[in-house]
């Protein structure tokens, strides 16, 4: 082949006319910037899994110790103060509808001058009240 070229002379670059084939080093950098991106976004991955591990590790496991029965009983013992001679287990308000446990989240909105204290719930529903369905427990 080359010796035809050399025979042909300064007209053969024009009557051989080559593809335009893109030379392999210029398609190089795609290939490379792969695989680069490929191991950085695996090693991230591979970092937040081994800190998700640890984490999971290091936390105690959740013991339940008492039944809600038992809390409620501990509840009414903690809150039976004598006052006047009378358990104080139940509480309400003097204009309300509801009765709560002491330990209930409605009973610090109530003031301490319209608090209304029971000994048993039969006590605060022979009043017509009915237990508060926002109090666990009731």
């Amino acid at each position: 082949m080359a010796d035809i070229i050399q025979n042909m002379g300064e007209n053969a670059s024009e009557i051989i006319r080559m593809p335009n084939i893109t030379p392999v080093r210029e398609r190089a950098w795609y290939k490379t910037l792969i695989i680069s991106s490929g191991l950085i976004l695996f090693g991230i991955l591979a970092f937040g899994l081994g800190r998700l591990s640890k984490i999971e590790e290091n936390k105690p496991d959740l013991v339940i110790t008492q039944t809600a029965q038992a809390i409620q009983a501990l509840q009414i013992t903690q809150t039976k103060s004598v006052s006047g001679g009378e358990a104080r287990a139940y509480v309400a308000s003097k204009s309300g509808t509801k009765y709560y446990l002491p330990a209930c989240a409605g009973v610090s909105r109530i003031k301490e001058e319209n608090k209304i204290w029971f000994a048993t719930k039969a006590e605060a529903e022979a009043r017509g009240l009915s237990p508060a369905s926002n109090c666990p427990g009731l």
